[in-house]
Order: structure tokens, then C-alpha cells, then sequence
């Protein structure tokens, strides 16, 4: 297997933190569904009853959401790479999270885009100071 890349991609289109439904082969629908309810925690229920699974490949998904109607956020989430910059920086202890709360961050170059929920959050490598949501607490957003 090799980058996609070097056969000529220069964008990706992905679902939020890198995983989504496609391509996904049938038999791996309810594992997918599963991990979900643990990565991001999406009820199963809902999952099982929202999405219609008539699709396999990526394209056939994009086909899929063209025929739904379109509610608010049904943005992808969008990376535009440029490929000759692209490198993984060392990692960094960043102080960000409320109550000043540290994490691990291993940021990246050679990033063009970021476009998450529709709005771009990254441009050349640097962060445009817009956020693609709220901060949730106890399921409500900050007033």
C-alpha cells in the first residue's frame, strides 16, 4: 500500500476524527456502529435507524447523502494536503482544556485546508481563530 498521495490525491474528504461509514462492506456495519457508540458516542439506536446503508464505497456514499434532504451540519469535514510539506511535528504538551487541564498534542505541517463543519479552521498551516462549534458541558453550550 502506498500514500494516496503518490498517485496523485490531493485532497481527502473525511468524517469527524478520521472515522466514518465509508467504504464500509456490509459485514462490517454493526462493528462500525458499535465503535461509535464508544468513540463518539452516538446511541446505536439511532445509528441503526438513521442510516440507510445503500452504499458500500465512498462514492456510492456521496451518492447516498445527495439524495437525502439536507438538515443544519450536513457538512463534511474537508483536508487539503500539500504532500511535498507534509511532516509530523515532536509532541507537545499543550494547557488548553477547561480548568486548565493539559493533553498531549502532536500538531502537523502541510496542511492547505481544514474545513471542519463547514468553516475553515486551518490555512497554510496556521489556525484562522475559527471554531467549528461549542464546547459542550453537562450537554449544554455555554451562554
Amino acid at each position: 500500500m502506498t500514500l494516496a498521495g503518490w498517485h496523485g490525491v490531493t485532497s481527502v474528504v473525511i468524517g469527524n476524527c478520521g472515522f466514518g461509514f465509508a467504504p464500509m462492506r456490509p459485514d462490517m456495519r454493526e462493528r462500525a456502529m458499535l465503535s461509535m457508540t464508544r468513540v463518539e458516542a452516538i446511541p446505536y439506536e439511532s445509528m441503526k435507524a438513521g442510516l440507510p446503508w445503500d452504499w458500500i464505497t465512498y462514492p456510492e456514499f456521496l451518492d447516498s447523502v445527495e439524495r437525502r434532504p439536507k438538515a443544519v451540519n450536513v457538512l463534511p469535514d474537508v483536508v487539503v494536503y500539500d504532500f511535498e510539506k507534509l511532516e509530523c511535528l515532536p509532541m507537545e504538551v499543550a494547557h488548553d482544556l477547561p480548568g486548565g487541564e493539559w493533553r498531549r498534542v502532536q500538531r502537523a505541517r502541510g496542511h492547505r485546508a481544514v474545513l471542519v463543519n463547514g468553516r475553515v479552521t486551518i490555512e497554510d498551516d496556521r489556525e484562522t481563530g475559527t471554531h467549528s462549534g461549542l464546547l459542550l458541558r453537562h450537554g449544554t453550550a455555554p451562554r
